[in-house]
């Protein structure tokens, strides 16, 4: 009997440590960001949203004298993905229209408020662009007053 109990007890803590390393490792990061409370949008923690702002990247192309330069927004490929294309022969960068979260999308605002203060600039002026994009311009997120102008 002594010896089922502790063959338990050893399954319990083989599973428990198992259980513990795949929340670490789960690439969504969902679990974390349900544990420490995040905001979440498009079924993503800010934790992850964090590391996809800060792959994008506004461009300007074109232009020239008299002629406004065009806008374009780039996302750079993680490492996976680069690699990956590398084997199906896609390619370099993916150019596409603004992502929701940065036209205005009023789902992404609480995602965004908090990352519009990151410690990574591209995090923070993605994060601030979104937010303007939707007319918000309190960074710290305590109103959301329109068309006002930060300091």
């Amino acid at each position: 009997m002594a010896m089922l109990k502790r063959r338990l007890l050893r399954w319990s803590l083989i599973l428990l440590i198992l259980a513990a390393f795949a929340v670490w490792l789960e690439p969504t990061r969902v679990v974390w960001g349900w544990l420490r409370g995040e905001a979440f949008y498009q079924g993503r923690p800010t934790s992850w949203w964090r590391a996809e702002l800060n792959r994008w990247e506004k461009q300007f192309w074109g232009g020239g004298p008299n002629i406004l330069p065009a806008i374009r927004w780039v996302r750079h490929k993680t490492g996976f993905e680069a690699w990956f294309d590398r084997r199906m022969g896609g390619a370099d960068q993916h150019e596409d229209a603004a992502p929701a979260w940065l036209r205005g999308d009023p789902a992404a605002e609480m995602v965004l408020r908090e990352l519009a203060n990151d410690q990574l600039e591209a995090v923070k002026n993605n994060a601030r662009a979104g937010l303007a994009a939707r007319g918000i311009y309190d960074w710290a997120g305590n109103s959301a007053v329109g068309g006002a102008v930060m300091p």
